[in-house]
């Protein structure tokens, strides 16, 4: 089949949309199937280098609105499936003309358009049946955590071991690709370093990190304090990582790294709480802009000083979620039959 990957990355929307529909993309090439991908303009698309050239890369234009676009790739490119992964409302009387054609799949297209998919995908756990109210009788609905995908470099990682979490050595902190709530700074500004002078702590900035002059410079810093490239075999080293709450933590718990975590904004902090009252499978600090220092050290004293707690939300997370969410997905795909023939 023909399948019409639509994203995006960079700036607000960060980049945890792009590496998952990467590794997806990917997975299906390689069974046979045609890629596009379609994306809005942005620093990061110009400077990433890591899209195979067998994937068709169209930039979309500022004017023209979304639906004609996509209708148009859709007639061009003789597509078969249209697969969102972003939050993105449409035009329901365009986009219906769209689904005429094409079987539309929305994974975690959380806007007020989700009824619009053929199928629908969410991996997460605190949406009720409220939320599927306007779904269509037709609609076919997958919830639950094994459809999480992961970018490809954790999905090849091997799992925490009790003796990888036997000492702590370091602690990495991620906040997302751009940290549009400058998470990173608000961590640093509130974590008190010199009580854990034998520890590493390694600030990892993203990619398309919107913040850089408010990153501190090195001489100012303590000696087991640096501000570093987004690093995954860094952050896969670390014995405990402290993450603003998206993608990232859950592929982190695929691997049971122990997290402590906390939202960027409301609806994100709501997330987290009701994944951490399920799961157990991380510590769970609230909104960032309402977290107190005294209680982050506490989290963070704790972990590192209590093996036992480490090893009980490792367990408890990879026992949530594991990685074979692309395989699930791909299932889905592929027993969808084309609408035109």
């Amino acid at each position: 089949m023909n399948i019409l990957f639509r994203t995006d990355a960079g700036g607000k929307i960060g980049l945890g949309h792009y590496y998952r529909t990467l590794h997806l993309a990917e997975t299906l090439m390689l069974q046979g199937h045609g890629i596009t991908m379609v994306h809005r303009a942005s620093n990061f698309w110009s400077k990433q280098a890591t899209i195979p050239s067998e994937i068709n890369l169209i930039e979309m234009g500022s004017t023209e609105p979304e639906e004609a676009i996509l209708a148009r790739i859709c007639e061009e490119q003789n597509i078969d499936i249209l697969y969102v992964d972003l939050i993105i409302d449409y035009n329901e009387f365009a986009f219906r003309k769209i689904k005429e054609k094409v079987t539309v799949v929305f994974y975690q297209n959380l806007s007020s358009s989700r009824h619009l998919a053929d199928i629908y995908i969410l991996p997460s756990l605190h949406q009720q049946s409220e939320f599927f109210g306007e779904f269509d009788e037709h609609t076919k609905v997958y919830q639950g955590l094994e459809y999480s995908i992961f970018n490809k470099e954790i999905a090849s990682t091997n799992s925490k071991t009790a003796a990888d979490l036997e000492e702590v050595s370091s602690v990495s902190i991620i906040t997302g690709g751009s940290d549009p709530e400058n998470v990173l700074l608000k961590i640093y500004t509130l974590l008190r370093h010199v009580d854990y002078k034998n520890i590493r702590f390694n600030y990892h900035i993203g990619a398309s990190f919107i913040f850089p002059e408010t990153i501190p410079n090195k001489s100012d810093l303590l000696p087991n304090v640096a501000f570093i490239p987004y690093n995954p075999e860094v952050i896969n080293n670390s014995q405990i990582v402290i993450a603003a709450f998206g993608v990232s933590v859950y592929e982190l718990m695929s691997i049971g790294m122990p997290l402590i975590c906390v939202g960027h904004q409301l609806s994100n902090a709501v997330a987290l709480h009701h994944l951490s009252k399920v799961t157990l499978a991380l510590q769970d600090l609230g909104l960032i802009n309402e977290l107190k220092s005294e209680d982050l050290n506490k989290e963070v004293t704790e972990l590192i000083h209590n093996k036992s707690s480490r090893l009980r939300i490792s367990e408890a997370a990879k026992n949530s979620i594991d990685q074979n969410g692309v395989r699930r997905v791909i299932e889905i795909l592929n027993n969808i039959k084309p609408k035109i023939s």
